[in-house]
């Protein structure tokens, strides 16, 4: 397991089988260049 911070209160977890971004402001946060998509329905 890999844990990176981004700064404040974002991080992302990388496991074998998934990554995980944990952060409360990605959506129209002008610091986050990358894309986003939800969990699967």
């Amino acid at each position: 397991m890999k844990l990176t911070w981004y700064g404040h209160s974002a991080f992302r977890v990388e496991t074998a089988g998934a990554n995980i971004l944990i952060d409360p402001y990605l959506v129209g946060n002008p610091s986050w260049t990358g894309g986003w998509e939800g969990p699967a329905e």
